[in-house]
This record gives structure tokens, C-alpha cells and sequence, in this order.
């Protein structure tokens, strides 16, 4: 294929079929592909598509080093890639452009990036209003899940949701960033990373389950080298439990390492988060792991997992002061 080909009608993949270049399929036009068929992105490999249909990959893509999957001005019902590969690759929703009135619908569940540590994202929305990011190992990228100005509700709907439940990620500079977005979290591992979860520019979240959950269907944000959870002085979660926060290793406000930053500024929101029903892991002190230390509060109401499910835990987590 020639650099800049325009895909303008319905056709089907020829099987299997490798991306060399950038391919557009304009609003109108359908790429079909069909079941066993696999799309091989090569470096410079990149797919856009555009307009009015539905989208749907499962397992059928594999995606190389340096390539791009984008899905742009898709007002569509549902844009979903299921069980797909990407090898040093990014996956970006930007609905920037969309017109029409429709709300698209972007689902990701069960695919794996595998980065090189470079200055990539593994997955990017944009202005992308509702999603569901479920299932998804993410490992060695600049930026595991980044939104900007995305989300719609924080209702557990199938329609109108914004969900990041369920995803492993590892070995990242950032695990998840949100930018002025929506989202509910829960059930996801995040650990090892430099910094775990940024929530920036007014962010609207959940973080963590609603009601108790049943192990080891938890969340965990855990181990990073910096901080665990940053968050700006109007971003932080409205419902914040059921979470393991813990990083045996951190070195605490003096040295600007608490596991949760919460950006508090003189003139910020009146009043205190409530950071009550989560757990801390071993070593936790208050005045070193939250900061700032004296806006968190219930945070001794602590609920902590069952140590027979929690097998990467080396002990059952519970509170102590720091040496």
C-alpha cells in the first residue's frame, strides 16, 4: 500500500494482511475483518478510522513497534478491540472532531501492550466520552492509560459508563494519568511503577468498589518508586475505599514519598478527604505516608484483605508506627 491510502468502500481483509503505511477508512467505507484473520502493523504501520460503523477486533490484530491503532471522529454505538497484541505500539480514541450528536461507546478488554520503556503510551483516550478499559496488561510504557477531557458518569452502566476495572499494570513511569476526565475504578493492579495514579485538572472519580469487595477481586496501587496516588487540590476521588495502598519501601514526607499526595493548597476546597476503609500495608504512619498529614481523615478505620487470597502479600497488612 502506498503512504496515504484511503480506504472509500466496503472491503475485506485480505488474510493475513500486513499495514506498512498509513491507511484511513473514510466515513461511509467498512474494513471488515473477518474471523482468524490477523492485521500484522509493521513500524510505520497505522490505521484511522473514520465515521458512522462499528468497530470490532478479537484477536485478530497484532501490532509492532512504532505503530498506531486510532479510531477519530468515530460516532459510532460501540468501537471495541478484544484479545489484541501490542508490541511497542499505542491504541488512541480521539473524538475530538465528532459531530452528529451520538455518544460512541470504546471498549478494551483483554489486550496486551508490551513497551520498550520508551516515551510512548500504551493507551490514550481523547475527549472520548464514554469507555469501558477492562483485562488489559500493561507493562514497560512512558504512561500505562492516559485520559484527556474524557469520561461521562460515574454510574456503572453498560451505555453510558466510564470504567477502568480489572487491568494489571507494571513497570511504567505513570500507571494511570487522568487530565480533567471521568472515571470509576476497581480491581486493579497497579505496581512497580515510578508513579501509580495522577489525577490532575479537576478529574471527577470513584476509586475502589462501592460496597466491601470479595477477594481477591480488590484494587491495589502498590510498590512504585515514587508516589502511589497523586492527586491535585480538586481531583481527589469522591468515594475513595477498599484499596491497598502500600510500599514498604517509601520514604515518607521528609523526603517527599508519602504513598497518597493530595495537593492541598491554602485556597483549595474547605474541608478533609476521607480516606477511611483502605489499607496501608506494614510500616504505615499517617504523618509520613499521607500528605498532608492532617487532611485525611478516618484514615485509623482501615479494611485491609484476606491474607489467604492476598497471596502477594507477605504478611496480613496491618498498621504500625514507623521506626
Amino acid at each position: 500500500m502506498a503512504e496515504g491510502y484511503e480506504i472509500t468502500r466496503d472491503v475485506t481483509a485480505d488474510c493475513p494482511a500486513e499495514i506498512t503505511c498509513e491507511v484511513t477508512v473514510r466515513e461511509g467505507a467498512t474494513l471488515t475483518v473477518a474471523a482468524g484473520c490477523e492485521l500484522h502493523f509493521l513500524p510505520k504501520g497505522k490505521l484511522i478510522v473514520e465515521g458512522s460503523v462499528n468497530h470490532s477486533y478479537n484477536g485478530n490484530l497484532v501490532i509492532e513497534s512504532g505503530a498506531l491503532l486510532s479510531h477519530v471522529k468515530t460516532y459510532v454505538s460501540v468501537s471495541e478491540i478484544n484479545q489484541c497484541i501490542f508490541y511497542k505500539s499505542t491504541f488512541l480514541s480521539d473524538q475530538t472532531d465528532v459531530t452528529g450528536g451520538l455518544t460512541p461507546f470504546t471498549m478494551l478488554n483483554d489486550n496486551h501492550f508490551a513497551g520498550d520503556g520508551s516515551e510512548t503510551t500504551a493507551l490514550q483516550l481523547k475527549k472520548t466520552t464514554t469507555f469501558k478499559i477492562s483485562g488489559n496488561t500493561i507493562a514497560e510504557y512512558n504512561t500505562g492509560i492516559s485520559l484527556s477531557n474524557s469520561g461521562m458518569t460515574l454510574a456503572p452502566d453498560e451505555i453510558f459508563s466510564s470504567i477502568i476495572d480489572n487491568n494489571d499494570i507494571s513497570d511504567c513511569k505513570t500507571g494511570i494519568e487522568l487530565y480533567n476526565s471521568v472515571a470509576l475504578f476497581d480491581a486493579n493492579d497497579i505496581y512497580a511503577n515510578v508513579n501509580g495514579v495522577r489525577l490532575l485538572n479537576n478529574s471527577y472519580t470513584v476509586f475502589g468498589p462501592w460496597d466491601e469487595p470479595v477477594s481477591p477481586y480488590y484494587q491495589t496501587v502498590r510498590d512504585c518508586e515514587s508516589i502511589e496516588f497523586y492527586t491535585d487540590e480538586y481531583s481527589f476521588p469522591v468515594l475513595f475505599r477498599y484499596n491497598l495502598i502500600k510500599d514498604d519501601n517509601n520514604l515518607g514526607n521528609a523526603h517527599n514519598d508519602p504513598l497518597i499526595w493530595w495537593d492541598y493548597q491554602a485556597n483549595g476546597p474547605i474541608g478533609d478527604v476521607d480516606v477511611q476503609k483502605n489499607c496501608w500495608g506494614d510500616n504505615f504512619a499517617y504523618d509520613q505516608d499521607l500528605y498532608p498529614p492532617n487532611r485525611h481523615k478516618h484514615h485509623e478505620y482501615t479494611w485491609c484483605p484476606d491474607d489467604e487470597t492476598a497471596d502477594f502479600l507477605a504478611t496480613r497488612c496491618h498498621v504500625k508506627d514507623k521506626n
